[in-house]
C-alpha cells in the first residue's frame, strides 16, 4: 500500500492528523531501511562481478575488458606481489654428533697426552704407564655392557687422572717399606721381610682387576710388619 492510500484510509476511518503523521513517518522509516539493504546487496554483487572478471585475466594483476583488451590493475599487483623468502638460519647444536663405538682391538691413542695429563704420568714409576694402558684396553675390550664411547682418547686421559693418586700412594708406600727393610738389614740378627714381594704382587693384581672407572679407593692394603729373626 502506498503512503497516499494509507492516508486516505486512515482519514476515512476518522483518524486525527497527528496519528496519520506518525503512521506516515513509520512507513517512510521502514522503506528507508529496505532501500538501504537493497543498495548494499547491489554493491556486494558489483564487487563479486568485478572479482570474477579479475580472475579471468590472463596475467595476475590484469583483467580483460569487454572488448578483449587486457588492462593492468596496480592495486592487485601490490596485493599479490610475492613476499621475499625468509632466510633459514641453522639451528644451534644441529651439527652431526660423533657416533659412540666400542674400543677396537689394538687401539692406541691418536694424539699425545695433554700437558696437564703428561705431568701426572711423568711422576709415575718407570713402566707404570704401560701397565695402566694395557689394563685400560683389556678392561674396555672385555666389557659387555655400556662399553661404547665417542672419544677414546678422552676416556684414556680421564683414566690417568682417576688413577694418579692411587699410583702415587702405592709408590710412596713401596719406597718406604724398602727403606725400612734396608735399615733393618744392617741390624744384628735381622733380615728383610720376604712378605714384601708377596704384598707387592697382590697389590698389582688387585689394581689390574679393579673395576674401571672409579674414584680413589682410599687405603688399599696394610703393609706387612717387619720381622726380625
Amino acid at each position: 500500500m502506498s503512503i497516499a492510500a494509507l492516508v486516505r484510509s486512515m482519514a476515512a476511518a476518522g483518524a486525527s492528523p497527528e496519528v496519520i503523521a506518525l503512521a506516515v513517518d513509520a512507513v517512510e522509516a521502514v522503506e528507508a531501511k529496505i532501500e538501504t539493504g537493497r543498495a548494499l546487496a547491489r554493491e556486494r554483487k558489483r564487487r563479486q562481478r568485478a572479482a570474477a572478471s579479475n580472475d579471468d585475466g590472463d596475467v595476475t594483476g590484469q583483467s580483460r575488458d569487454t572488448d578483449g583488451t587486457v588492462t593492468s590493475n596496480p592495486s592487485l599487483d601490490k596485493e599479490k606481489s610475492p613476499r621475499p623468502s625468509k632466510e633459514i638460519k641453522p639451528i644451534p647444536g644441529g651439527e652431526k654428533r660423533a657416533r659412540a663405538t666400542r674400543i677396537r682391538e689394538g687401539w692406541v691413542p691418536s694424539k699425545p697426552l695433554p700437558p696437564n695429563v703428561a705431568q701426572l704420568v711423568a711422576q709415575w714409576p718407570p713402566g707404570r704407564e704401560g701397565r695402566e694402558f694395557e689394563g685400560f684396553v683389556d678392561y674396555w675390550t672385555t666389557r659387555n655392557r655400556d662399553a661404547a664411547r665417542t672419544d677414546w682418547d678422552l676416556v684414556w686421559h680421564n683414566r690417568i687422572r682417576d688413577q694418579h693418586d692411587r699410583i702415587m700412594r702405592e709408590t710412596r708406600n713401596g719406597r718406604q717399606l724398602q727403606t725400612d727393610q734396608r735399615g733393618n738389614a744392617g741390624l744384628r740378627g735381622s733380615r728383610p721381610d720376604p712378605s714384601f714381594d708377596i704384598w707387592q704382587g697382590a697389590v698389582d693384581e688387585i689394581a689390574a682387576a679393579s673395576e674401571y672407572p672409579q674414584a680413589d679407593r682410599g687405603t688399599w692394603l696394610s703393609l706387612p710388619a717387619e720381622r726380625s729373626g
